[in-house]
């Protein structure tokens, strides 16, 4: 075909057909503008690019196709700068093959992205601002991420403008840590980049002593020039929570922190946290665990949405942010206490719906299994339950007749429950912490009033004390202990559900009123979560709940956590 005779139409719709979507018309009248392109037909403008030997090539376009696609062209040839006048523009820093395929996607959105091509195209996507073919390659390189590479391709998406690709290559070396410090991409990082890393509490390890490794074996690769930086990366090391003898047999030892007044500086504090927990009051971020090193909280039974009470279990993992169903409960339970003893969960007590119970059954993670272990000797509904010194304690609780004052301990070695220093106070539907050793024991009901009563306990001289009580009466509340206060949450105080928080200071033996819940939670379960709390559950008065969330206490401040499988109240909950 000459060029007189050039043909730019494309079959029309039937004659029968009055419209056309605007999609298609708009693909069409492209198509044909391609056509005079490649006939050099009503182009205004040449591009000229050049090879790596000087040798130029010209692409000739149209203006218009090129700025509606690309910024860095609309302010080319929409401003008074040189280049909008003139005939032919040269492009420096792209190269003729990659440039001549970008405009070739300007009038057909197809380009060929492959690992040989796909660096020099998302430069040249940086430079020109052709947004879409830049989102194109962030696709690709998203999808060729793995351990070995990712660090480079975050260094190269950071530095061509890609700052969403940026933070999932982020996620997944965070994910993937233990692998990616395995290859040279780790070794040859920058240190600001390993600190950038390292920092994160999303950082995914089984515990704290691989990031130390980590840390060391970088710094030992090139000690010379690498030494200077290992007081910074190790203040990013949570060295507080490495266990102690490997503190002591492995950090302690190491002739690099012992020959470095700040990096010593950093052990002393590791070594108070351990020496002296009761002077943790000033957490900061080597003190806060990472969310894979908290654990699973485990979401035991309760009562759900349809008034029935259910045997199922679920599983919140932090560094997920989700829950999951686990293995169902033999027994179906509402109004029971859960612990953890030797990393398994045990679920004590609670009612059927048809009579209280003195069962207790275990959950064994290795096998997925829950089985039977000693019962109690009385049936508790709404038993509060705490672990102490390696042994589990029932207090109080519904036995079908009255609220009781008597108090259980279980003996895991031998199997049985014997009776300690009964309560002070009859009560059910109490919150109860640990805190340094000693059983707390807070609110209820006695079967006729709710109760702000306080009691405590001490194992070692198996007496029972009472201290200032809370600032309003509560029972269905959540407990947690977390930096030497102890949180009480939500609950009922006989006229109206809560959504009120306030904080027992036992070095005080005084309250005060912390931020309150996003929702009323009677029946609710507290749980600590490293440095945070969660809520999980309850009622709120018309809903039962699957809703939870998590305070901050630094920020005092409560805010919306994912949400549960199940609605459940009067639940137990338990960290593995």
């Amino acid at each position: 075909m000459s060029e007189q005779e050039i043909d730019t139409s494309d079959p029309g719709p039937s004659s029968q057909q009055a419209t056309d979507t605007r999609d298609t018309f708009s693909r069409r009248v492209l198509s044909r503008i391609n056509t005079l392109r490649h006939h050099r037909k009503l182009c205004d403008v040449t591009l000229r690019v050049y090879d790596s030997d000087g040798q130029a090539t010209e692409i000739r376009t149209h203006r218009a196709v090129l700025a509606a696609c690309s910024a860095y062209f609309l302010a080319m040839f929409t401003h008074e700068v040189k280049e909008s006048q003139q005939d032919v523009v040269d492009i420096q820093g792209v190269k003729p093959d990659i440039m001549t395929a970008l405009v070739d996607f300007t009038y057909t959105g197809e380009i060929d992205i492959n690992v040989n091509n796909v660096q020099e195209i998302l430069a040249a996507t940086s430079l020109l601002q052709l947004t879409e073919v830049q989102e194109l390659c962030c696709d690709f390189l998203r999808e060729q991420l793995d351990a070995s590479n990712c660090l480079g391709i975050r260094c190269f998406a950071e530095a061509n403008g890609c700052p969403q690709l940026s933070s999932v290559i982020d996620k997944f070396a965070r994910k993937n840590f233990v692998d990616v410090v395995q290859g040279s991409e780790f070794r040859d990082h920058s240190w600001e980049k390993i600190v950038l890393l390292i920092k994160s509490d999303e950082l995914n390890v089984k515990e704290e002593e691989e990031v130390y490794e980590a840390v060391m074996k970088w710094v030992e690769y090139d000690v010379d020039e690498r030494l200077q930086h290992l007081p910074k990366l190790l203040s990013h090391v949570r060295l507080s929570l490495l266990s102690i003898p490997y503190l002591m047999n492995s950090v302690d030892v190491n002739p690099h922190i012992k020959e470095n007044v700040e990096c010593r500086d950093l052990l002393d504090e590791a070594k108070r946290y351990h020496l002296l927990p009761n002077q943790r009051d000033d957490l900061n971020e080597r003190m806060v665990p990472r969310y894979s090193t908290i654990g699973s909280l485990y979401a035991v039974g309760g009562k759900e949405s349809s008034e029935s009470i259910t045997r199922s279990v679920e599983c919140f993992n932090m560094l997920d942010c989700k829950w999951e169903q686990s293995r169902e409960m033999v027994q179906r339970r509402q109004q029971l206490g859960a612990g953890v003893l030797e990393g398994k969960i045990y679920a004590v007590g609670g009612s059927d719906g048809s009579v209280r119970l003195n069962s207790v059954e275990c959950y064994d993670p290795v096998h997925n299994s829950w089985s039977f272990v000693a019962p109690m000797n009385t049936c508790r509904s709404g038993v509060g339950v705490g672990v102490m010194g390696g042994a589990m304690y029932a207090a109080g609780g519904y036995d079908g007749r009255s609220c009781l004052k008597a108090v259980e301990r279980f003996d895991l070695d031998k199997n049985i429950w014997s009776t300690v220093s009964q309560m002070n106070t009859r009560r059910s539907f109490p919150g109860v912490a640990v805190l340094s050793g000693k059983l707390y024991v807070f609110g209820g009901n006695d079967g006729s009033s709710f109760l702000n009563v306080v009691e405590v306990y001490d194992p070692h001289i198996n007496r029972w004390s009472l201290l200032m009580p809370l600032t309003k009466p509560r029972a269905g509340i959540g407990v947690a202990a977390l930096d030497q206060r102890i949180f009480v949450a939500g609950g009922n105080d006989g006229t109206s559900r809560l959504d009120s928080v306030e904080f027992y200071d036992p070095r005080t033996n005084k309250w005060a009123n912390s931020a309150k819940m996003l929702s009323a939670r009677d029946g609710v379960c507290l749980a600590t979560l490293g440095t945070k709390i969660l809520a999980v559950g309850g009622i709120n008065g018309p809903s039962y709940l699957r809703s939870t969330e998590v305070y901050d206490v630094v920020a005092d401040k409560w805010e919306v956590s994912a949400d549960m499988n199940t609605c459940r109240a009067a639940a137990g909950v338990a960290l593995l």
